[in-house]
């Protein structure tokens, strides 16, 4: 008989476990797929490329939303500051025209449209970025806004894993 009992025991311990351990499967599994559900690299729609902090200058993120429409964001978060726009691509090269600067702050925040009519700056200058793998490259004819200008290190953001 007290073999019996321990055999029963036995048999349900093991029951108990398989049930325990089809539950931690379970759940490694959602928190897995709820981890790449919710990064914005994985997503279909979204593409991040990143500059990072060079000298002076602050890093920088280029965001490609693809879904409904191809909307453009250069963010700088240092600043607060995003500019936004319309892209589309021709081969290798990515093309973007600014549509709104965007800027927000403690005290305030601002929203502007981009106009033609708008004094051309390097803000609001079109870009034109070479895409090489997962980097894109930046291209813009800056001599547009600053006479002479010709830079041999133009700007490389790398796409976010």
């Amino acid at each position: 008989m007290g073999t019996q009992k321990n055999g029963i025991r036995w048999s349900l311990n093991i029951s108990f476990s398989m049930k325990k351990g089809i539950i931690l499967v379970a759940l490694g599994l959602s928190f897995l797929v709820s981890c790449k559900v919710q990064s914005p690299t994985l997503a279909p729609f979204v593409s991040v490329y990143k500059r990072d902090w060079s000298g002076e200058v602050l890093p920088v993120y280029i965001i490609l939303r693809h879904h409904p429409v191809d909307v453009f964001e250069y963010y700088i978060p240092a600043m607060g500051e995003s500019v936004l726009g319309q892209w589309h691509t021709n081969g290798d090269t990515l093309f973007v025209q600014y549509d709104y600067d965007f800027y927000c702050s403690k005290e305030k925040t601002k929203v502007q449209e981009i106009t033609d009519q708008d004094t051309l700056t390097t803000a609001a200058l079109p870009r034109k970025l070479l895409m090489k793998k997962d980097r894109l490259i930046d291209a813009t004819d800056y001599s547009q806004v600053i006479p002479g200008y010709h830079d041999s290190n133009p700007d490389v953001f790398e796409r976010v894993k």
